[in-house]
């Protein structure tokens, strides 16, 4: 987290943004383990890394929302049929499901292409999450319905992107594109939960 404060530093000079990113820093793992693991929050078994500069998984308008790169990509592998043959799950865990969430919308696309599609991106997660919780048999789940998702999706997801990258900012570096969209999910996040950077 120490080199995004720099690149902040560098790029918008001292300012709230930076001093907010530095008051997370000090406590970066208490953050993460308030935000993700501690009990009360609903936990479920989560992919841990699902974004990516660019590839095809949903068709919104004419964006395709990316995960992976058309044969080979950072976390799947399809075959010349589209269909996937390998999930790359080194970062499964248990934890929140906004992670993916927010990693997926806030990182695989442009903030304005967020920003346009955020509502049915979160109806269609929350769709799709449910019928799978579902067939597996788990019918009890932590949001009464999707407007009580989306509630806690538009903070607790902004929040947990900025932790998750925040710690692996390094591999932020070499992508402008995902610098914005980085700077976006901090602009965010701290206008929406300004208590979680205290």
């Amino acid at each position: 987290m120490k080199r995004m404060e720099e690149d902040l530093m560098k790029d918008l000079g001292p300012g709230h943004i930076v001093d907010a990113v530095r008051r997370v820093r000090k406590d970066v793992g208490i953050k993460i383990t308030n935000a993700v693991l501690t009990p009360g929050h609903e936990r479920f078994l989560i992919h841990g890394d699902i974004w990516s500069v660019s590839v095809k998984l949903v068709r919104i308008a004419h964006y395709s929302l990316n995960l992976c790169f058309t044969r080979r990509a950072n976390n799947m592998l399809f075959d010349s049929s589209n269909r996937c043959q390998m999930i790359d799950w080194q970062f499964t865990a248990s934890g929140s499901v906004f992670l993916d969430f927010g990693t997926l919308c806030y990182l695989s696309m442009p903030p304005s292409v967020t920003a346009e599609y955020h509502d049915r991106l979160i109806a269609t997660y929350h769709e799709r999450f449910v019928e799978v919780c579902h067939s597996l048999g788990v019918t009890e789940l932590p949001w009464k319905n999707r407007m009580h998702f989306e509630r806690e999706a538009k903070t607790e997801a902004l929040f947990v992107t900025f932790l998750w990258v925040g710690v692996s900012y390094e591999l932020v570096d070499p992508y402008p594109a995902l610098k914005e969209r980085v700077l976006w999910v901090l602009k965010e996040s701290l206008k929406l939960t300004p208590e979680a950077f205290a």
